[in-house]
């Protein structure tokens, strides 16, 4: 007992340190001045280990990088025979998204952390929403007031999307769009081209309680949190296929970034958005 409590002691008062300091590990945290989180990087939800260490990056479901203003979500690149997944096609589901929700074997890249969660972490560091679907009307929601549409086009803050994973050679980092090829038909040809989406925040999927899963769709949809509002609502869905000659072999641990373009200060209080958690039995670890 009396090593137990040796243990323990050290991890007690480093956690009033950092309770005192404003910045425990948890949902609301400020965003103001300098971070004061271990290496600028705040987990979402505290880990098992001693709060002043931040652990492999890779395995923390969520975490908001102040310094660096981005948000950081560990996943799993996984290969089914869904669509897009080996030859080309169009569909609903987007290709990344939050285990434990409606589309899991759609998505390419599976993350840990529920949509919900990641909409307040983007919330924390500026971004807002400006036109969602299906929301009930016009609302004033994280100090922005939303636009209901029925025709048109999903918007919001722009929000650029990369993957980090490793290798032997070392880190490597892209843009999450390199991963797919895009077919069109141009003067009745079809072309093979990259895929240029357009990503914004628009939160409909949250707002709804749409518990999709997805979060970043290929089309300018509203069941996910992120849409590619490059054409107008729902559709076209554009034809894509996953280049896996660039994308990490089925079953590596990568880390998905969210950098938002935000338009309003860091959030450092008000209400949460109001969604339910992840379903039982199948929520995000």
């Amino acid at each position: 007992m009396r090593h137990v409590r040796s243990r323990l002691l050290p991890l007690a008062l480093a956690a009033l340190a950092l309770s005192i300091a404003g910045c425990l590990p948890g949902l609301h945290r400020s965003s103001s001045g300098p971070p004061c989180c271990p290496a600028g990087v705040c987990p979402i939800a505290p880990t098992a280990t001693n709060l002043p260490q931040i652990p492999n990056l890779r395995e923390i479901p969520l975490a908001i990088d102040h310094a660096k203003q981005e948000v950081r979500a560990s996943a799993v690149v996984q290969k089914t025979d869904a669509p897009r997944m080996n030859d080309f096609g169009s569909a609903v589901p987007a290709l990344m998204g939050s285990r434990g929700g409606r589309f899991d074997d759609a998505f390419v890249f599976l993350l840990d952390a529920w949509i919900p969660d990641i909409y307040e972490a983007l919330l924390e560091l500026g971004a807002r929403p400006r036109a969602t679907f299906g929301a009930g009307g016009a609302v004033d929601h994280a100090g922005a007031k939303l636009e209901r549409i029925e025709l048109g086009y999903l918007n919001g803050d722009p929000v650029q999307a990369y993957v980090e994973w490793d290798t032997p050679a070392g880190q490597r980092r892209r843009a999450y769009e390199d991963f797919f090829i895009e077919k069109i038909v141009v003067d009745g040809q079809e072309v093979l081209k990259p895929w240029t989406p357009h990503f914004v925040l628009h939160g409909s999927g949250v707002l709804n309680d749409a518990r999709t899963g997805c979060l970043i769709c290929t089309h300018d949809c509203p069941g996910g949190l992120i849409a590619n509002n490059a054409l107008p609502l729902k559709a076209p869905i554009p034809t894509l296929k996953a280049n896996w000659d660039l994308l990490p072999r089925p079953g590596t641990r990568v880390t998905v970034v969210l950098r938002p373009v935000p338009s309003a200060e860091p959030r450092t209080q008000g209400a949460r958005p109001k969604a339910s958690p992840p379903p039982k039995g199948q929520g995000a670890r």
